[in-house]
């Protein structure tokens, strides 16, 4: 298969002041350098940072939201209107989402909006004062956990997948570290703590993966067969 060389671009990634800038070609064709690309629907960007991402994943959803709001005025059943959110609004902030996941909280905060927006909608229709409504409470009763605890189970999701080879990808695999207990230890953590330098590094896929993994490790069998859907069932048993 050709490359198509208006479609090829160079990215350097990288966290320093100077970093090594060389030129790349393709067929004798110069690649143009860009800062930030899109590829299967994640932004990345030169720092790896995921603020451009985020950013652009809460306006699509919020642009949803309000399309929603517009089209069902006269929808008023709770149920009805967390389907729509969940097809049409969620997804967006989700994908892919153990790649990009933050630790920052201004990021956190951003993702987690939309969901209160959403709630503030349905309930304001059912004749709640918009900054009346207790938020907690309607996302209880709707059962729609937090977006970040939703990130956490992804990922737990993600390890368990990748440990039992329901995702094939020996490169990933060699990167999960078990842990071997020693005589006198009272730690029941199943995966090795990696400790990390800086909070980039500690919030690194892989390591984070593992680290929420040893979180349920008491309660949740990694290595145990079962489908897909009997562990994520009894994952979110523990988070509700």
């Amino acid at each position: 298969m050709a490359l198509n060389v208006e479609k090829c671009v160079t990215l350097t990634f990288h966290r320093c002041r100077a970093p090594i800038i060389r030129e790349y070609t393709v067929y004798d064709t110069t690649l143009r350098r860009t800062a930030e690309v899109k590829d299967l629907g994640v932004t990345f960007t030169q720092s790896l940072a995921w603020d451009r991402h985020i950013g652009v994943a809460c306006s699509r959803a919020l642009r949803n939201l309000g399309l929603i709001h517009r089209l069902a005025r006269t929808l008023s059943n709770p149920h009805s209107l967390r389907i729509i959110y969940c097809t049409l609004v969620r997804p967006h902030l989700e994908y892919y989402g153990v790649i990009w996941s933050p630790h920052q909280v201004y990021l956190k905060d951003a993702l987690e909006a939309v969901q209160r927006r959403f709630l503030r909608l349905i309930w304001t229709r059912l004749g709640y004062r918009y900054q009346e409504i207790p938020l907690d409470y309607v996302a209880a009763l709707m059962k729609l956990p937090s977006l970040e605890n939703r990130r956490i189970m992804s990922d737990i999701l993600f390890l368990w997948r990748l440990v039992t080879a329901d995702i094939d990808c020996p490169d990933l695999l060699q990167r999960i570290s078990l842990r071997v207990p020693t005589c006198g230890t009272r730690s029941q953590n199943l995966f090795v703590t990696t400790s990390a330098r800086t909070n980039y590094m500690r919030n690194s896929s892989i390591i984070r993966v593992q680290r929420h993994g040893n979180s349920v490790s008491e309660d949740l069998d990694f290595f145990h067969p079962s489908s897909i859907s009997s562990f994520r069932c009894r994952l979110q048993s523990l988070f509700n």
